[in-house]
């Protein structure tokens, strides 16, 4: 599974190699872990080893949070729920 992860994603920057290991971290939570990481052997290799890209990975979803809740406060007021 690990060639053909490496394949499969060979051709990835760096930053969907990240979105790729947050919409999996969005999907498992906390509950995620290095072993039994389909990919963890190309990822290291691209990304450095997971206790260093897992903190970019959690500050990116941070970020996006706090995106989308500065979207939402800017939303213009619906006049219906008056």
């Amino acid at each position: 599974m690990e060639d053909a992860f490496e394949q499969l994603h060979s051709h990835d920057s760096d930053d969907e190699l990240l979105d790729y290991v947050m919409g999996c971290y969005l999907e498992r939570g906390d509950h995620m872990q290095r072993a039994g990481f389909v990919g963890i052997r190309y990822l290291e290799q691209r990304l450095g080893c997971w206790s260093s890209f897992m903190p970019r990975v959690k500050r990116r979803i941070r970020e996006l949070n706090s995106a989308q809740q500065t979207e939402l406060s800017e939303e213009p007021k619906s006049d219906v729920c008056r």
